[in-house]
């Protein structure tokens, strides 16, 4: 189907065949397309998990990373209208979402930067924490009902 990507590439594309990347100068050299790449790690959850911690993960444990790959995708599908979205356990202590959409390889640094901080929400570290005003965005007003209905 269209939705389906017909290649994927592991590193940037560059403007030149990356065998001559040592004769041309660095200036030259540059990437026209980056892959986009979003990690999730379990040691992330090291807060509020009270089965494991580090990069051990159990099945009690994996509804966090469940949840948040629930929630990762419908902001990237939904709100970014990305159709091309590859999940891959990296085998250790997380999960990596591959964006193979055109646009979003062609984005610039600035762009990833938007939305990155678009899906990121900082609630604090141990001894801190934030208060979310009312109303919520809509992303996260969302968010929160999906997340309400799987945890006391």
């Amino acid at each position: 189907t269209d939705k389906m990507p017909h290649k994927i590439d592991i590193g940037a594309v560059f403007n030149l065949p990356p065998k001559n990347h040592n004769s041309a100068d660095k200036k030259v050299f540059v990437p026209i397309e980056k892959e986009m790449v979003f990690d999730i790690d379990m040691t992330d959850y090291d807060g509020v998990r009270t089965c494991c911690t580090g990069a051990k993960v159990c099945p009690k444990c994996w509804s966090y990373m469940a949840c948040a790959t629930h929630v990762l995708n419908s902001i990237l599908t939904k709100d970014f209208g990305f159709q091309c979205l590859l999940w891959v356990f990296s085998g250790r202590r997380g999960i990596h979402c591959w964006i193979a959409d055109e646009q979003a390889r062609q984005m610039t640094n600035e762009q990833r930067a938007a939305v990155t901080e678009y899906v990121h929400l900082n609630v604090g570290s141990d001894t801190s924490s934030i208060e979310l005003s009312s109303p919520l965005h809509p992303m996260l007003e969302k968010s929160y009902k999906y997340l309400e209905r799987r945890f006391e």
